[in-house]
């Protein structure tokens, strides 16, 4: 099973040794984010993940979808594609997740 390593936007490492769901858990809720799987009439599962921090002043008013993020796999099969498609997708002022080999093979070359 691969596990990753989650690291904050400014590199420090968050935690190691995680499930794709769990590294992806990390990401989203960081700095007081919120996210929901949904699934639509059709059977579709979609991340949802709140327009704004419950940390700041303006608050997390709404959930939103994420756009290209979705799985029809049942249950927590449909779960672990959508983490691992969010660990892939490189948004940007999230904290960034890495495989724990990638992540000692940048340790070693440095």
């Amino acid at each position: 099973m691969t596990t990753y390593t989650v690291l904050s936007p400014s590199g420090s490492v968050i935690d190691r040794n995680l499930t794709a769901l769990q590294a992806m858990r990390e990401m989203l809720t960081y700095d007081g984010y919120a996210y929901r799987f949904r699934r639509d009439k059709a059977g579709g599962l979609f991340l949802y993940h709140t327009n704004g921090s419950a940390n700041s002043t303006r608050g997390a008013r709404h959930f939103v979808r994420c756009v290209n993020i979705n799985s029809s796999l049942p249950g927590i099969a449909g779960q672990r594609e959508i983490a691992e498609q969010v660990i892939y997708a490189g948004w940007p002022r999230l904290p960034e997740a890495m495989t724990d080999a990638d992540y000692d093979a940048q340790g070693a070359a440095q």
